[in-house]
């Protein structure tokens, strides 16, 4: 297979003595089609869609080739001028739209629903598993592209300022020993659980709270835990050096 740079905004591909041509735009593309492509998370997927690549071929390339491939392709989506206050909206709703960035194989993929998650009055019960609304799919592509572009960085951007949650969070071997993964699966549902103090009537109204307000109460109980984690080990190193 040679690949050759053509004047168009794509690769022209020759292979089993034909041409084939690679487009480097999603603009042709359909919301739905994205969508797809959210749900496979398939490379080829998004070969057959940008390419006129035969079936037989794309069966037949190795994991570089269909890598090379994807890389000639191009990923970046314009954002809109202005960006997404997530942290002054709710809080479930950031933990979704995280979700569905984890899940997606590529971001690009993940943007019709950060789209549809930050500009829609009634927000999914779970957006990475639900049917993405006509509503949704039958929009122009470029707007709900550099929406949902717009959301993503604007989350990124926020989660950069608690980095620290993330800091020696794994679990110790005692942790793993005693069966932490058991309590891990339940992933933010334990920490909704937890903020709420074990009142399911409550959960609601802790789900509702600004993602601000949430992620500064879940980095202050980190940094008071580590504090007093320490002045544990510093009381118990005290106590020893006066017993010897």
């Amino acid at each position: 297979m040679r690949l050759r740079l053509p004047r168009r905004r794509g690769l022209k591909i020759r292979a089993n003595g034909k041409k084939f041509f690679l487009s480097f735009s999603w603009a042709r593309i359909r919301v739905s089609e994205i969508d797809a492509l959210f749900r496979s998370g398939s490379d080829l997927d998004a070969l057959r869609l940008l390419s006129n690549i035969s079936e037989s071929i794309l069966k037949g390339l190795n994991s570089n080739q269909v890598e090379a491939l994807i890389q000639a392709v191009d990923w970046e989506v314009p954002q809109e001028s202005s960006g997404v206050n997530v942290g002054r909206l709710e809080w479930w709703k950031l933990e979704q739209a995280i979700e569905v960035i984890q899940k997606a194989r590529r971001p690009l993929y993940a943007l019709p629903r950060l789209y549809w998650l930050y500009h829609y009055e009634t927000s999914p019960e779970n957006a990475s598993s639900e049917d993405l609304p006509k509503s949704v799919s039958k929009k122009r592509f470029g707007e709900i592209m550099r929406q949902g572009a717009t959301v993503l960085a604007s989350i990124l951007e926020f989660l950069s300022n608690f980095e620290a949650l993330n800091e020696g969070s794994g679990p110790s071997g005692e942790e793993i020993e005693a069966g932490i993964e058991g309590l891990q699966s339940f992933g933010t549902l334990s920490t909704l659980y937890s903020l709420s103090k074990g009142d399911v009537l409550k959960f609601e109204e802790v789900q509702n709270q600004p993602a601000e307000t949430i992620y500064f109460v879940l980095l202050y109980e980190k940094s008071l835990n580590g504090y007093r984690e320490r002045l544990h080990e510093i009381h118990k190193r005290n106590l020893n050096t006066e017993n010897v």
